[in-house]
């Protein structure tokens, strides 16, 4: 979630101190797809028992990491994000 976080960062974007980071998916998450599928980790790793280190689980959150950093990119150039090449490519799930 801290490379969530430093990746919004270089766009400007910083959760606010009293910001939860469902809120911050609710201020920004149309701008970046895979932000609400980030946070759902983050928050399932730290505060549920979900098992975060099946390969599958790790697949999809490099997926969606990836994703969010070429829509970071995209709008640092100066481009209009595609949704479709945002969205994590899920391969074999």
């Amino acid at each position: 979630y801290d490379e969530t976080l430093r990746q919004l960062s270089r766009v400007g974007i910083e959760r606010r101190r009293d910001e939860t980071p469902e809120e911050l998916v609710s201020r920004v998450g149309d701008r970046f797809p895979n932000l609400a599928t980030l946070t759902d980790f983050f928050q399932r790793g730290r505060y549920g028992s979900a098992d975060l280190t099946h390969e599958s689980a790790k697949r999809r959150l490099a997926a969606s990491l990836e994703g969010l950093t070429e829509n970071v990119n995209q709008q640092v150039q100066g481009e209009t994000p595609s949704v479709e090449r945002s969205l994590p490519k899920l391969v074999n799930r």
